[in-house]
């Protein structure tokens, strides 16, 4: 009676796990699946065997998120002097952040090594093509396609009607969330030893640059000439390697060429940190800075109409946990991405991705919104997840058959 108990509670976990990806990546209405709440009871149970049964980085991950958890929600009482179950739900992310995360490690263990890469890379392909059809819009279903996932005026107006001046938003609600998707894949195919695609990766920087992301370029640039560097240094440079490095040169040579990107080419003018967007994000730092006491080290609270309350969109992390939760709460969320980078040195971990990764999604922190962006930071940890090397033992309630083909 217990085995077809647990097998059936896996199973579920494995669908939740399933449902929240794809609500993140690319289904175009937000809560659409309604019984994903219900889902993630069981999900969560699940979560908390695999943590007490195989500890390790399972139970540090759910130590940290649950004490930023605990921490954010105490700040937020205090700052409000009352509690709003809407707060708490929307703190949950981090218990949500966690159960992803430990559930997308232990089935990328668990499961069989060849068809779960294959999933992610076709995952990632058919992402891949809807973008293409938004970009390419043959008989308007690029339009169409782009309005399900970001219905907004104005953005259609410039994509579509305004030659010049297109940004791929793909299945996401704007140009930068999407840049910041394909940054992430392409670190994540450019560095990790098992799912390592040198096409693969080049294919989601050139969806980044696409995207016309200035942040996410600029910090895939960064990263990528700190490994370069590395490998210079410290290894020795692959025939392969380097003429990947010139493929990706001559194929942003030829996109620049044939393409209008002059958003993105603001970049190596210098014209994007003299542009309004960042001098207004600077500004909007600024006031959250300059507050009263009391909000600046405590914060006013959850925002959930920044507009309503600031008369703008702050759109930087490291502002918006500034004015929810003060400098006490910076200091919380300060000590999450220190342990997270902590945990990258572990030797079961890719080292490279993790650490990559993390240091991608602060540097996001400062133009965007990263850790808080719950659509992103799920496909975050979900990547975080597969970080981890497979000759790890996971353990679990079923025999050794089961083990080696556990569905």
């Amino acid at each position: 009676m217990v085995y077809p108990i647990s097998k059936s509670l896996q199973y579920l976990s494995l669908l939740y796990l399933f449902v929240v990806l794809l609500e993140a990546i690319s289904w175009p209405l937000a809560r659409v699946f309604f019984f994903e709440n219900l889902l993630f009871i069981p999900s969560f149970f699940v979560a908390c065997y695999i943590v007490l049964k195989n500890k390790g980085t399972f139970l540090m991950v759910s130590v940290i998120a649950f004490c930023v958890f605990i921490s954010l929600l105490i700040i937020e009482i205090a700052s409000s002097r009352e509690f709003i179950f809407d707060h708490l739900l929307y703190l949950m992310r981090w218990i949500k952040y966690a159960v992803v995360f430990i559930l997308a490690q232990y089935f990328y263990h668990l499961c069989n090594f060849h068809q779960t890469n294959k999933l992610i890379k076709s995952v990632f392909l058919i992402v891949v093509g809807i973008n293409l059809l938004v970009l390419i819009n043959p008989w308007q279903i690029g339009q169409y396609i782009q309005n399900l996932h970001a219905p907004k005026d104005f953005f259609h107006l410039s994509n579509f009607y305004e030659p010049g001046v297109f940004r791929l938003g793909g299945t996401f609600m704007n140009p930068n969330d999407n840049g910041v998707f394909f940054s992430l894949f392409f670190l994540f195919f450019a560095l990790h030893r098992s799912l390592k695609d040198y096409y693969f990766s080049i294919l989601a920087l050139l969806m980044v640059v696409f995207s016309q992301s200035r942040t996410a370029m600029l910090l895939c640039l960064g990263i990528s000439a700190i490994w370069i560097v590395y490998y210079l240094l410290y290894s020795k440079v692959t025939r392969k390697q380097w003429l990947s490095a010139l493929s990706v040169s001559i194929l942003m040579l030829v996109c620049f060429m044939f393409f209008n990107l002059g958003y993105l080419g603001d970049l190596f003018n210098g014209q994007a940190f003299r542009s309004n967007s960042f001098v207004s994000r600077i500004e909007n730092f600024s006031r959250v800075y300059n507050s009263t006491d009391t909000d600046f080290y405590f914060g006013q609270g959850i925002i959930h109409n920044q507009v309503e309350i600031f008369g703008y969109y702050l759109d930087s992390e490291i502002a918006l946990v500034l004015a929810q939760f003060g400098l006490v709460g910076w200091l919380v969320w300060l000590f999450f991405v220190v342990s997270m980078f902590f945990i990258s040195k572990g030797q079961e971990v890719e080292s490279k991705v993790f650490a990559s990764l993390l240091l991608f999604f602060v540097g996001v922190s400062f133009t965007n919104l990263s850790f808080f962006n719950a659509q992103l930071s799920l496909i975050l940890f979900a990547l975080l997840g597969v970080s981890f090397s497979r000759n790890n033992k996971i353990e679990s309630n079923t025999d050794k058959e089961t083990q080696n083909n556990p569905f």
